[in-house]
């Protein structure tokens, strides 16, 4: 073993605790309590896919693929219609 090896394997043995406690503390808490095969999952397929469907409205304000946040299709029959109108 040359000395570079010799180093990377220091620092990759330094590291091996974070990465464990990482890993560890992924499992008990965003894994262990959705149950197996995330069957704790609150919700059903229409949340998930409203949920999807805000956040790729957002997403598509924030790059200015959507000109007005607030118009979006989903917010139907309650969509703010008159911007002059409002204060602010």
């Amino acid at each position: 073993m040359n000395h570079s090896n010799t180093r990377r394997l220091r620092g990759a043995i330094d590291q091996a605790p974070v990465w464990l406690l990482l890993i560890l503390g992924m499992w008990l808490v965003v894994l262990r309590p959705l149950g197996p095969h995330m069957a704790l999952v609150p919700g059903d397929l229409g949340d998930a896919r409203f949920n999807n469907y805000i956040l790729e409205h957002f997403f598509r304000w924030v790059t200015g693929a959507t000109r007005d946040y607030w118009n979006a299709p989903f917010f139907f029959p309650f969509q703010r219609c008159y911007d002059d109108a409002l204060p602010w």
